[in-house]
């Protein structure tokens, strides 16, 4: 059986369509290590979704992924506060 990784890692193109910016905007971010990242031996930007999560929540940025963190609230959409 394969073992599931610890992390995701996503490319600078994955992380930027996870943040809605442009993939050189991301390359702009980890190179100015505003956004934590590693090189692979083929010299391409590694970036796990954990490092990817925590920028975007320092920087507001809503994603996709926003309301499954454990510690966002779950929007109450169309349900009556009691």
């Amino acid at each position: 059986m394969e073992r599931i990784p610890d992390t995701i890692a996503l490319t600078s193109t994955e992380a930027a369509a996870l943040l809605d910016v442009h993939p050189s905007t991301v390359k702009r971010w980890c190179n100015d290590g505003e956004l934590d990242s590693e090189l692979t031996p083929g010299g391409h930007r590694r970036i796990s979704i954990d490092a990817a999560m925590a920028f975007a929540r320092g920087r507001g940025i809503g994603t996709i992924l926003t309301p499954f963190h454990p510690f966002e609230p779950m929007p109450q959409i169309g349900r009556a506060h009691v």
